[in-house]
């Protein structure tokens, strides 16, 4: 997912890029993305960066149940 934005972001973009994630509540991809959050935790704890947490912020309050 990283590297699939980055190439967004490539050399020379002037404009503002948006990434947009289809999760959807109780799917395979809603079950994926939550996976990936916390191995991308473990392996920043492990290696001691401190990665943007702000899209698993904004994930979490999406998929608050009410």
């Amino acid at each position: 997912m990283e590297q699939a934005e980055d190439r967004c972001y490539r050399i020379g973009q002037e404009e503002t890029v948006n990434v947009y994630y289809q999760l959807f509540e109780d799917t395979i991809t809603t079950r994926m993305w939550y996976t990936v959050q916390k191995k991308r935790n473990i392996i920043n704890q492990i290696i001691g960066t401190n990665g943007d947490d702000s899209v698993s912020d904004v994930m979490d309050f999406v998929m608050e149940d009410d």
